[in-house]
């Protein structure tokens, strides 16, 4: 609509106000995966994508010495696919992986029906607030600032939770495999996959900042940057499972401040000598936090059933659990699934980081720089621990088995084991 209107009046007072607005519609467009021929046209997902941007500032000059700025804004992500309609929209996705191919690359894989990411949705609305104050003492320029979010996100996962299930058998609709094209023209199945529970989940985080910033010009040539900075996210405490309460808690860490250190000397009239260190945390990613908590072993919150072709011991088609093309409506069929949480102990990553340089005027307009920037991550979230996984496992873990029924658990029978690594 406009990107940015300004407007400032004959005293101190100045304006802005953003508004923006992307509409984009991509029938059939939904591809995920390489430029390959992995998919049949009903699975194709229509892809649309509606992004809405509003933000308004106000700052306002008392005098030479003071300065406010007010910055609010709302944006809003909205992104979702539905199915093409080329076939029933319930039906279940059909994957086709002949003898020898590559499930993981997936280079002569075809899939039909509808796939899993054909349905989902994922809205993320954004609140901002902040409010900065710049005041000049003396040799002094000090900087003071409040910042405040709130994030509200809702996930609409019909193909299922884990994104590389979405694309193969993570649907709620569910996945018949097949390894043979005779057996898929008789139904004859492979294994059989589906989900159910609760496919929407949505959560709200508030983010609150505070800063303090001190730029000091000790002397004409020398000047000293000192700050400080506390920020924190307040995820909701998940669902718990009355089994094991753990799975209600997350740990949220409040204490994170953060010092900043820099400088700038002037040793000689070219030549300009900077350098810096600082603590930066990271946030905790909002995708990381659905994955931690979704998963908390009860069947309302997420199941799976499945089945493997002959397993009731019949080889007819139509005699199987799982009839080829139909879904399993029966709820007693679908187990928890497994138990996923961060661990109370969890500690936010954060960074460490220096800076030196060397800037050097040797003509007019020309400067050349030199410097080296240091950093180092400190408990850095990541899905493959690989350095971990090089590690042998120590110690022992205790086995208690109690009789069914048992109250008493000291009587309950007790055995050594060493701890498995999986």
């Amino acid at each position: 609509m406009f990107s940015k209107v300004d407007y400032r009046d004959s005293k101190d007072d100045r304006f802005y106000l953003s508004l923006n607005w992307n509409r984009f519609d991509s029938p059939g467009g939904f591809i995920l995966g390489a430029e390959t021929a992995l998919f049949g046209k009903s699975t194709l997902a229509n892809a649309f994508v509606r992004d809405y941007q509003a933000s308004i500032g106000w700052s306002r000059a008392y005098g030479s010495d003071l300065l406010n700025e007010v910055h609010a804004a709302f944006s809003r992500d909205d992104q979702f696919s539905t199915p093409t309609g080329s076939v029933n929209p319930a039906l279940p996705t059909v994957l086709l992986v002949p003898s020898g191919g590559d499930s993981e690359e997936g280079g002569t894989n075809f899939q039909l029906g509808n796939a899993g990411f054909a349905g989902g949705r994922t809205n993320e609305a954004l609140w901002q607030l902040s409010d900065h104050v710049s005041y000049l003492r003396g040799n002094h320029t000090l900087k003071f600032g409040i910042e405040f979010m709130h994030t509200h996100v809702t996930d609409l996962a019909f193909g299922g939770f884990d994104p590389d299930a979405q694309a193969q058998n993570g649907t709620f609709r569910g996945t018949y495999t097949f390894t043979d094209l005779s057996k898929f023209a008789l139904g004859i199945y492979d294994n059989f996959f589906q989900s159910t529970g609760q496919p929407k989940f949505s959560f709200g985080v508030p983010y609150v900042g505070f800063y303090v910033h001190d730029t000091y010009q000790i002397r004409p040539r020398l000047t000293l940057d000192l700050g400080v900075r506390e920020d924190f996210q307040v995820y909701p405490q998940p669902r718990e499972n009355p089994t094991f309460p753990i799975t209600g808690q997350f740990p949220n860490q409040y204490q994170r401040v953060a010092p900043r250190f820099g400088f700038a000397w002037q040793p000689l009239d070219k030549t300009v000598v900077r350098g810096g260190f600082g603590l930066f945390y990271e946030n905790f990613n909002g995708l990381n936090y659905r994955n931690s908590v979704i998963s908390n072993g009860t069947l309302s919150q997420q199941a799976s059933v499945t089945y493997v072709y002959g397993a009731n011991g019949s080889q007819i088609p139509k005699q199987q659990t799982a009839v080829f093309p139909n879904q399993i409506t029966d709820p007693s069929q679908f187990s928890a699934s497994n138990i996923s949480l961060v661990d109370p102990h969890f500690r936010v990553p954060y960074i460490l980081q220096g800076s030196l340089q060397i800037e050097r005027e040797i003509l007019r307009d020309t400067v050349i720089t030199l410097g080296t920037t240091w950093t180092h991550g400190v408990h850095l979230a990541s899905s493959s621990a690989y350095d971990l996984n090089l590690n042998p496992p120590t110690g022992t873990t205790t086995y208690v088995l109690c009789a069914a029924g048992a109250t008493d658990t000291s009587a309950c029978h007790r055995t050594l084991g060493c701890i498995a690594k999986s």
